[in-house]
């Protein structure tokens, strides 16, 4: 069994729409689904909600939908533990995805690549960001933005 994360940002319809039909394939398909407390809700995923701080821990892949600000979002979640990211663009630029969501039409052909890791990959080089304010320090992981 593989746990997959899901991060659907909760003003995309569509994005919470692919989400449940994703969800609803890896569950058949024996995979463990994690969903961050607050896409979770908009998205009607209560069942597989869980903190951030507990979202990626063990998780293989973790599936972006959304667009630029969700795949940072997702970085942030998912690189501190590992986690690849796959993004998937349903939002307005989608620079840094990589499928459409006409791609996730057939999931059968799709799903089984991505989450086996047989899908074709590509290493991202990423910065780490410490900031401290008045004894409090900030973490942060960046792909393209600090």
């Amino acid at each position: 069994m593989t746990a997959v994360g899901l991060v659907p940002p909760p003003e995309r319809p569509l994005a919470g729409e692919l989400a449940r039909r994703i969800a609803a394939w890896l569950v058949a398909h024996g995979h463990a689904v994690r969903v961050p407390e607050g896409e979770a809700r908009a998205a009607g995923l209560d069942a597989y909600a869980v903190g951030d701080r507990d979202f990626a821990a063990g998780v293989a892949v973790v599936i972006s939908l959304g667009g630029d600000g969700t795949m940072l979002h997702t970085v942030q979640l998912a690189y501190p533990q590992g986690a690849a990211v796959v993004g998937v663009n349903v939002g307005q630029l989608g620079y840094l995805t990589t499928l459409e969501p006409h791609d996730l039409e057939d999931l059968d052909a799709v799903l089984p690549a991505i989450v086996d890791g047989h899908a074709s990959r590509s290493e991202r080089m990423m910065l780490e960001c410490r900031v401290e304010r008045s004894g409090e320090v900030v973490e942060s992981f960046c792909l393209n933005e600090v």
